[in-house]
């Protein structure tokens, strides 16, 4: 009997599951082998325009279907323990933390379409919890839009702008086209969405990253982009992580693009948040917000509206 093909992404896989994340056998049934479920800021997920101050329930689980040579979670992601963990059971610890915590914001990792299941039920079931996520944005253009209509906000990860850049760092050249293509998508289905661009020492070309801020101001210059370092991990232990002055000069050129522009320092001005015309709107100390000066949803000195969900 011929195994089903699975569609959720663009791999299309049918007799492998070359993310890992799921059986084949009669029909793509999603295995948890591995999990990891925390209590952390909504800042420290990426997160730096919605519910600033807050903090959400993140889920990180096995399999990935991207598979990013310097993955940060790899510990979970790719390592299988024998005892299959069911939906109901990952569901069910996920909501005792949630509840325990007083928290209402439950984040899935990067790797967040291989849980649309897992989303779905906790839309559907317990839908006073908003959903975030972070996303790859590698998923087939025909389950893009369920996805992006489940979850309350998006944060994108993306690592170049041409299949050269993503050659080097994931099996997928051409990934990099459903990350952009899911930034419309996103925009044309009015969902929060903030992007977040890797700088990689060797790799991200200043040319390649002007083209981006071309394409994403064109979208809207409002969108959030977090300009982020590289840091050795997984596969990726010989490479450099990405030099502060290397990254200040890409977030000094994104700020000729774009309004709300963060450089990955985490204790420096870099992080806080001024309005297009320099006003100070939420200072930060690391990952926690000291203060909000924002005022009915707008800057309190010159009153331009700020796009800001809180």
């Amino acid at each position: 009997m011929r195994k089903k093909k699975c569609e959720l992404c663009p791999i299309a896989c049918t007799d492998i599951s070359i993310c890992m994340g799921f059986s084949l056998a009669d029909s793509p049934i999603r295995t948890y082998r591995n999990y990891k479920i925390t209590h952390i800021s909504i800042e420290k997920i990426g997160f730096y325009h919605y519910y600033p101050g807050s903090s959400a329930i993140l889920v990180v689980t096995s399999g990935c279907n991207l598979l990013c040579s310097f993955c940060p979670e790899h510990d979970t992601v790719f390592s299988f323990s024998r005892e299959k963990k069911s939906l109901n059971t990952l569901l069910s610890r996920i909501l005792n933390l949630a509840e325990r915590m007083g928290c209402h914001m439950i984040a899935f990792y990067c790797n967040s379409i291989l849980d649309i299941d897992l989303m779905k039920s906790i839309r559907e079931k317990f839908g006073y919890y908003k959903i975030v996520t972070l996303t790859n944005g590698f998923i087939s253009s025909s389950h893009m839009i369920d996805y992006i209509k489940i979850v309350d906000a998006i944060l994108l990860r993306i690592f170049g702008f041409s299949e050269e850049t993503y050659s080097r760092i994931t099996p997928f050249p051409d990934a990099y086209r459903y990350a952009r293509e899911f930034i419309d998508v996103a925009k044309n289905n009015n969902k929060f969405l903030e992007v977040e661009f890797y700088v990689i020492p060797g790799i991200t070309k200043e040319r390649e990253f002007l083209y981006f801020l071309e394409f994403l101001r064109e979208v809207n210059r409002d969108i959030p982009l977090h300009v982020r370092r590289f840091r050795p991990n997984f596969v990726e232990l010989e490479r450099r992580p990405t030099r502060t002055e290397v990254l200040l000069h890409y977030y000094n050129i994104a700020r000729k693009y774009l309004n709300y522009v963060y450089a990955d320092l985490w204790i420096s001005p870099y992080s806080d948040t001024f309005c297009p015309n320099g006003h100070l709107l939420i200072s930060r100390f690391g990952w926690k917000v000291k203060k909000v000066y924002i005022k009915k949803g707008r800057c309190p000195i010159c009153g331009v509206e700020v796009p800001i969900v809180a």
